[in-house]
C-alpha cells in the first residue's frame, strides 16, 4: 500500500519535482501518513472516481498501470478500520493522508 501511495507520487510528479512524506504517531489518533506531490494534481471531474477499479485520471499515461492500485489500497485500509482522503488542484499537486487508528 505504502508502495502504490509512494510511486503515484513519483509518477505523477513532474522531471526534478518534489514530494514530501510525512509520518506522524500521535499516541491518542494513531498513525497519520501523508505523501504530497508537486505533479499534474488530478482534475475536478475525476476527484469522485479516483478509488474506483480501473480508473486513470492521467489519459497521457494510459499505457502505465491498471487503475487498480488506488482502489485496492483503499480496501485494504478499509479493511484495517483506516482512513484514506485526498486534496488536490489539477497541475498542482496531490495530497494523499491515511490515518490508521490505535
Amino acid at each position: 500500500m505504502w508502495q502504490n501511495l509512494i510511486g503515484n507520487a513519483v509518477k505523477f510528479s513532474n522531471c526534478n519535482g518534489k514530494i514530501k512524506i510525512l509520518l506522524e504517531i500521535d499516541g491518542n489518533e494513531g498513525l497519520n501518513f501523508t505523501i504530497t506531490d508537486n505533479g499534474v494534481g488530478v482534475s475536478q471531474e475525476d476527484k469522485e472516481k479516483i478509488f474506483s477499479h480501473f480508473f486513470m485520471a492521467d489519459k497521457s499515461r494510459n499505457t502505465e498501470g491498471s487503475g487498480l492500485g488506488l482502489a485496492i489500497v483503499k480496501k485494504i485500509i478499509d479493511k484495517l478500520s483506516g482512513e484514506i482522503s485526498f486534496e488536490s488542484i489539477d497541475g498542482s499537486g496531490t495530497t494523499i493522508s491515511v490515518l490508521m487508528r490505535n
